[in-house]
């Protein structure tokens, strides 16, 4: 009796085991079924994802030596700090080489201009000789067919008519000749000057570049330079990784895509 009463009791502790996890399951099935309809079927996820991001090469855009470095690996810089500094020796003496040579072009130009004027006022001068020649030949022409002029006189009147004539030639292909170097130019327009200011604003470009700033803001990284390094154009020296700008590549399965829509 007391062994049916025993079989008993675990048959309803079983019972009641069954009826607890049979409940608990259908919970956990609604709990789902619940989530699969609000969530579940309209999202999807996956745990094969990373984070990427704009990697900002730092490369010098001149030759030379660095003699200092001013960021670290996960330093945060920010746009127009001075990341790498090179030798700037060399590039202040050609800067002021180029200040040198523009103040000597524009001397040498100013001197072709003040050539002109002169060659001009020379032109008009020789012109008026010219034609007081011309007049005084043409007196002496007249005379000499009349026998009122010596021929000593007539003679003299005849070369200086030919010298005056020379020296108006002369004085014309010498202002042709200025004109033609200045052209139809200003002073700041002049070729010559023009030139002398590239190579000018080219020197101060060089010199600008020995200093290698952060293009934006971020956290250094890859840092591979080291002072007293001679570095070329393009080589790579460190990188900036702006956080402000960084995306999340997530892979997911094919089959998961399907129902994906923008």
């Amino acid at each position: 009796m007391a062994e049916q009463n025993g079989n008993a009791a675990n048959g309803a502790k079983r019972k009641r085991i069954l009826t607890i996890l049979a409940v608990v399951v259908l919970a956990i099935a609604l709990v789902y079924g619940i989530y699969w309809a609000l969530w579940g079927r309209y999202h999807i996820t996956t745990e094969d994802a990373y984070v990427g991001g704009n990697v900002v090469a730092i490369s010098p855009r001149v030759s030379g030596t660095v003699v200092s470095i001013n960021a670290e690996d996960t330093d945060r810089v920010n746009a127009g700090d001075v990341l790498v500094q090179l030798d700037d020796t060399d590039a202040n003496v050609a800067l002021d080489k180029a200040k040198a040579n523009l103040a000597q072009a524009v001397r040498q130009v100013r001197q072709l201009y003040d050539q002109t004027e002169q060659l001009k006022a020379t032109v008009s001068l020789r012109q008026a000789s010219y034609q007081q020649a011309r007049r005084d030949y043409q007196r002496a022409e007249d005379l000499q067919k009349v026998r009122g002029i010596s021929t000593q006189d007539y003679q003299h009147a005849q070369t200086s008519l030919q010298t005056a004539r020379a020296g108006y030639l002369e004085a014309k292909s010498q202002l042709a000749a200025s004109q033609a170097a200045v052209g139809d130019t200003t002073l700041a327009s002049h070729p010559q000057v023009m030139q002398a200011k590239s190579q000018l604003r080219q020197a101060w470009l060089a010199l600008q570049r020995t200093r290698i700033l952060a293009p934006v803001s971020g956290y250094v990284a890859q840092r591979g330079v080291q002072v007293g390094q001679q570095v070329q154009p393009g080589n790579k020296l460190m990188a900036v990784v702006p956080l402000e700008q960084v995306w999340v590549d997530a892979n997911y399965k094919e089959t998961e895509l399907t129902d994906v829509r923008i």
